[in-house]
């Protein structure tokens, strides 16, 4: 279960993003605008970002004489986006996104100058959704600020297993999901600007926040040697800063074809004098 200080957390970031929204509605309601009833679909790469600051770097973790190192490395997401428009204001955002974390475990023993590097992933897939707010800055540019939720799934488990002769010692690995649940929600919030072409689609860039309710999975690592055995484990964060890369394929704005019952009636009394 998630400690008070995760909470408390989450509860800034939802406090922070729902403020930032209104300041912007508040000083640009004059130039917020978006597409009411277009549909756009495009495609998105975000490489991720390891970050102290929010949670998503280095962890060290042991208390005997082994020291025990968990580092994300370069690690990236990708996938599709849907976009639709419900007013001027406001639209919705979903899609898919296959996300790949890369990290390095690394295990040392100073008194015997030992020390073991293994390299593993975490696989997994997101279906976000996302409100947006939308605010033109020119002609043809716009900046959005976007806050919702993300349903993760994370489809197995991960396990290495090292054996190393000259030091007869083996490291075993095993990252198991939170609480075995292979479908696990979390919180998203994004900041991004976006220029629109006329005919060529539009251009994306910005930066997201991905950030858990709990731990996406348990590490548990052993350490054996002939005079000395070793269990030791830590929580892997599902924190992490992405900058996204984004584009969307032209789709032209809804025409309105139908004419008012004033223009049609209109139309009509002008075809019988034509006649008459």
């Amino acid at each position: 279960m998630p400690r008070f200080h995760e909470f408390q957390e989450i509860r800034k970031i939802i406090r922070f993003f729902f403020t930032t929204s209104l300041l912007l509605l508040f000083f640009f309601q004059k130039n917020t605008l978006a597409q009411p009833g277009v549909i756009t679909v495009g495609l998105q790469y975000k490489p991720l970002v390891p970050s102290k600051f929010f949670r998503a770097g280095e962890i060290d973790f042991g208390e005997n004489k082994i020291n025990y190192s968990l580092s994300p490395k370069i690690s990236f997401s990708g996938g599709m986006v849907i976009r639709r428009g419900f007013s001027k204001l406001f639209s919705l955002e979903t899609g898919i996104n296959y996300v790949k974390r890369n990290l390095e475990l690394i295990v040392s023993n100073k008194d015997i100058s030992f020390e073991s590097k293994k390299k593993f992933s975490i696989v997994g897939y997101e279906v976000p959704t996302l409100g947006l707010i939308y605010i033109r800055l020119a002609e043809q540019m716009y900046m959005n600020a976007a806050f919702g939720f993300s349903i993760d799934f994370f489809p197995s488990d991960v396990g290495t297993n090292e054996y190393y002769f000259g030091n007869d010692i083996q490291v075993q690995q095993t990252s198991i999901r939170n609480h075995n649940r292979w479908v696990q929600p979390s919180l998203l919030a994004n900041l991004g600007y976006e220029y629109r072409t006329t005919k060529r689609g539009i251009f994306y860039f910005g930066s997201s926040f991905h950030r858990p309710f709990s731990y996406s999975y348990q590490t548990t690592v052993k350490y054996f040697s002939s005079n000395f055995e070793e269990k030791v484990s830590a929580g892997i964060s599902g924190n992490y800063l992405t900058f996204d890369f984004r584009y969307f394929f032209h789709q032209d704005p809804k025409k309105k074809n139908e004419k008012k019952p004033e223009e049609k009636n209109l139309k009509y009394f002008e075809n019988l004098k034509k006649r008459a």
